[in-house]
């Protein structure tokens, strides 16, 4: 549900909404925006305290467009949100600029979690999805295992400082696995596993492109083919610091704990510089369907 549209694929520009927006996937403006939100306030409450609601953001629950100048002074309410935030819940898109919010409750401009595109995967995935390809995400799956009560009993054991009154606090868990490489390889070793587990069990007919975010040794075992999306340094820099409004500094250091495992890319089948303009892309990503399509007969 959202405030003024539910689904945005034109343009929403000089719009406010007052008034109480409830639903699963909520957002002041919009629910989901794949166009442009220009000029545009939310004031009213967004969300309610109930387990129904799952994704909830001040303008947008989920942004794959551009949002301009826009202001969030709503209250979000939830119980437990799989992904929240003062602008948007999850974000896509690089075109988050000049946005303000009441910071009520220190909830952040866009989840921690948010799969806002660093080296542009997220943006490989819309174009394949947009082919009609099947497509699984392992932060998808991680995000469904965050409401599995035995995964979410062992990660209490394994960090309990990171849950209050049972509850996961997904800022806290960040912030320790990127300054702390033995609580990061702990993580990784019992998260791992599980989920490429539920990958493997979802993707047992046809053909499938798996998005992971860190790329790790052992999901070589599981795919035929593998691309290595990357943008150039300084970009990356910059999506890290508009995304999760950090210092250059720690953009940096992030990159750097994101990119310990470096190599990998040394066996990837093929690597997508995202380097240009969605056209550019969306160029790049036809032509290797089309080489697995000949070479393998994948599709």
């Amino acid at each position: 549900c959202g405030g003024i549209v539910g689904l945005n694929e034109g343009t929403v520009i000089g719009c406010r909404n007052s008034s109480f927006v409830m639903g699963n996937t909520c957002g002041g403006i919009a629910a989901v925006n794949r166009g442009t939100i220009n000029s545009c306030a939310n004031n009213g409450p967004i969300g309610e305290n109930s387990v129904s609601v799952k994704v909830i953001g001040g303008i947008t629950a989920q942004n794959y467009g551009t949002i301009y100048c826009a202001y969030n002074s709503g209250l979000l309410n939830y119980s437990s949100p799989e992904a929240y935030g003062n602008i948007a819940a999850l974000n896509y898109s690089e075109q988050i600029n000049n946005v303000f919010y009441s910071n009520v409750n220190s909830i952040p401009a866009i989840d921690p979690e948010s799969d806002a595109p660093i080296g542009g995967k997220s943006e490989v995935v819309e174009i394949l999805r947009n082919m009609n390809r099947k497509v699984i995400s392992a932060d998808d799956v991680n995000r469904s295992l965050l409401e599995d009560p035995k995964y979410l009993k062992r990660l209490n054991e394994l960090f309990p400082t990171c849950f209050e009154d049972g509850k996961l606090i997904k800022n806290k868990l960040a912030e320790i696995i990127y300054n702390d490489k033995y609580a990061r390889d702990k993580l990784n070793a019992y998260a791992h596993p599980v989920i490429m587990d539920k990958i493997a069990e979802a993707t047992v007919d046809g053909v499938w492109f798996i998005e992971v975010p860190l790329m790790k040794y052992e999901y070589l075992n599981i795919v035929d083919s593998m691309w290595f999306v990357r943008a150039p340094y300084d970009e990356r820099i910059a999506r890290i610091v508009r995304r999760d409004g950090i210092s250059i500094e720690e953009a940096v250091r992030r990159i750097k704990v994101q990119y310990e495992y470096n190599g990998i890319e040394n066996h990837a089948t093929d690597i997508i510089d995202n380097d240009g303009d969605k056209t550019s892309l969306k160029s790049k990503v036809e032509s290797l369907c089309q080489k697995l399509k000949e070479s393998q007969q994948y599709l």
